[in-house]
């Protein structure tokens, strides 16, 4: 079970995707995603649904304990 960070470049429309073990993983290349102006299109968590960078943000916090 993984994180799945869809992205893309600003503008488009062709998403590509990249998966990661933890929260912590994960947001670690969100932000790294968004700092090399590409855009975050969906993060699906490993427990079912899709969630935003604020969620995101607080599951690494738990896993970090």
């Amino acid at each position: 079970m993984s994180y799945e960070i869809g992205y893309a470049p600003r503008g488009d429309r062709h998403v590509r995707t990249t998966s990661k073990a933890t929260a912590r993983e994960a947001l670690k290349t969100a932000r790294a995603l968004i700092a090399s102006d590409e855009e975050i299109r969906h993060i699906k968590a490993p427990y079912g649904g899709q969630i935003g960078m604020g969620e995101l943000e607080l599951a690494a916090e738990r896993e970090d304990g």
